[in-house]
Order: C-alpha cells, then structure tokens, then sequence
C-alpha cells in the first residue's frame, strides 16, 4: 500500500508569486486575481493535477504582527517592506474563499508561516504520512527528510536529500547553519563579512558542523576567516534567526481541528461571488479521506520553554 500523502502550501509564498505575474484584474472596485489564481491554484493541487492525489492540502499564513524572532533583535526583517494594499486585501479574500470552498488553511499568532509548516510536516511525518511542502523558501529545506519534501512550484522540482546536496552543497541537517554563515538580507541576518554560500558550505563540508567552525575559526585561513573570527559572539544568534521552530508539540488541539475539519460553505461561496460578481464555485472540493485523530501531544519539558 502507497504511503498516504499531506500537501502543504507556504500561502504568502504563493500569493507573492502569483501577484509578480498575474495582470491586475478589479472587480466591483477590488483587485482580485491573485486570489483567485492562488486559489484556483490549490484546487489543482487537491485534485492531484500537480503532484499527485493527498489525504489533505492545508495553505498556511504568516499572521499579522511580530514573531518571536522580533523580540531576539530589532535587525529582523526591519528593512523589509510590508505587504502591499492590494496584495494584503487579497489574502483576506484568499482565505475567505478557501473556507467558502472547504479547503484547511492555518496561521498561528507570534509564528512564521515557516514555523507552522514545519510543525505540521512534522505531526504528519510522525504518523506515517509522506509530506509534500509547496514553497521557493531556501529556509524550508532544513525540514527534508526520508519523508517530508520540498515541492518548488517556480522550478516544478521535487527536491529530497541529494537534490538539497545538489542546489546548496550540504544536506538539510546544514541548511540553518549555512545560512547563519552566508547571512541573509532580506532578512536582516548580516551573516560573516567576506562569506558567501560557497564558502559557507566548504567550512561545513570540511568541520563538519557549525560548532566545529567556531571552534576552528583560529586556524581558517582565507576568503571570510577574518570575518568569522569578529563575528563569534553574534554567529548563535543568527543561527536562532534561521532555525525553524517545528517542533509538532506546539501544534494545539484547536490547530489540528481546524485543518482536519472542513467542510463547504454554499452560503459563503453565493456572498463571495455576489460581492466580487466573480465564479468560484467549479463543484465539491475532492473528498478527503478522514485522518486519524493525533494522539495528544506531551506536554513540553521544562527545558524545552515556550516559544515566547
């Protein structure tokens, strides 16, 4: 018997790429193709048109307001702009009509998007299922494993362990730390002066950790030694920036019933449609097959500490 499958779907990923190349398109005075691209676009991928037939397809969110990485520095993501008018509009509207049709999305106060999808590849990894991951997000290969997968809609490549060798030239278990050492500006993650992705991977690829690094960075010589050797005190935090949170024990029961229980909304979809005087209703969603209910998470170690 085939392993069942879970797609998950980085929505703010989604909805940017679709917003770069979708025309403008109003409707009674809104902007409304992203959405109706973005979520046209998850259908395809209910109805298994894109990577196969899944027991579930749950679109995840950033939610509005700062995360825990914001309360580690002030640099984080400070430089970044915030999401356009006409683009935030239309996740409101992504996430209306993805409820109106039955489909699961997610997103959890103070946590990335990021963070929750690795929470949730995790819970279903864990019980068995394979993990299909739809995101262009180089931060997300840290969760690839025997079973969770990284799906690049842009490249239409599946990447698994040796592909993730292949693009960035050290395994998943590395991807964090590679980044930690490369830094990552859109991020507001400085990173080594003088490293770059290549250099980064030799170090990791030769000391075979991070920590090694650190604790060689005396006898490294060359392009970006004296850049780590100034860096040391800051090298952990910006590994704390760039490590997902995905541990499935802060998934609440409340998260999990929310994306295991969907179901139509004939009235939402009629009130969305009348509004927008558009047509989203192409039928039922694809019948889904019921989950298994978790088992309930264990409560956290003392060590382990809240996410805030």
């Amino acid at each position: 018997m085939s392993q069942p499958h879970i797609i998950l779907i980085d929505g703010n990923n989604g909805l940017y790429r679709f917003y770069h190349t979708r025309p403008p398109l109003v409707k009674n005075g809104a902007r409304v193709e992203t959405a109706i691209s973005f979520v046209n676009n998850v259908r395809r991928y209910a109805e298994g048109a894109i990577i196969g037939e899944a027991e579930q397809v749950i679109t995840v969110y950033d939610a509005d307001g700062p995360t825990f990485r914001h309360e580690m520095t002030d640099a984080y993501k400070a430089d970044r702009e915030g999401m356009p008018d006409e683009l935030a509009s239309q996740e409101l509207l992504s996430k209306e009509m993805l409820s109106a049709l039955g489909f699961a999305w997610l997103e959890k106060k103070g946590i990335e998007a990021d963070d929750t999808l690795g929470m949730l590849a995790n819970h279903y990894a864990n019980q068995g299922y394979r993990v299909s991951i739809v995101t262009s997000d180089k931060d997300m290969h840290q969760l690839i494993d025997e079973n969770i997968s990284i799906y690049n809609a842009q490249a239409k490549v599946m990447r698994n362990r040796q592909e993730t060798i292949d693009k960035f030239g050290v395994p998943p278990e590395h991807i964090a730390e590679l980044l930690a050492l490369q830094g990552d500006g859109i991020d507001g993650i400085d990173g080594v002066p003088g490293v770059g992705p290549k250099t980064a991977a030799e170090w990791l690829n030769e000391y075979g950790s991070l920590q090694a690094v650190v604790d060689n960075a005396h006898e490294i010589k060359g392009r970006g030694a004296k850049g780590l050797r100034e860096t040391l005190d800051e090298i952990p935090l910006y590994l704390k920036l760039t490590q997902l949170r995905d541990d499935p024990v802060f998934l609440t029961e409340d998260d999990l019933y929310l994306v295991e229980n969907t179901a139509r909304n004939p009235a939402l979809i009629k009130v969305i449609e009348t509004r927008y005087d558009i047509y989203i209703d192409k039928g039922p969603a694809p019948t889904k097959k019921k989950i298994a209910s978790p088992p309930k998470a264990p409560e956290p170690e003392e060590t382990q500490g809240s996410l805030f």
